[in-house]
């Protein structure tokens, strides 16, 4: 009777450790994990912050300067002249009609260019 008892005990101590082992590698990978996925939160909220639209019908020549790469005040506010000359843009594609906005500049700029 003894030997059963301590058989049994032997055999429940076997199976026992590597379920407490396997809980324990899943609670520290979990953690990890966690801080990933929090991570990744982070950089697509932040992502979306940066990314913002500019309205070139409604920027003004500071907007557009600040906003745009490649435009710098003296071409923000020749974009805002020509403008006010011929009315608003129908096409992202006029800006190149403005003196010194060239395909590369439209390119860097076109996925936050809106009208």
């Amino acid at each position: 009777m003894k030997n059963k008892l301590i058989i049994s005990s032997a055999v429940i101590l076997s199976l026992v450790s590597p379920l407490s082992a396997f809980a324990s590698n899943n609670q520290s990978s979990a953690k990890p994990q966690h801080k990933i996925d929090s991570m990744i939160a982070k950089e697509s909220v932040n992502h979306h912050e940066v990314i913002q639209k500019v309205n070139i019908n409604q920027a003004t020549a500071e907007q557009l300067a600040k906003q745009l790469k490649g435009i710098g005040l003296k071409r923000a506010q020749a974009i805002v002249e020509y403008r006010n000359k011929n009315g608003q843009f129908q096409k992202i594609e006029q800006l190149s009609m403005v003196k010194g906005i060239g395909k590369s500049v439209l390119e860097k700029n076109k996925a936050i260019l809106m009208l």
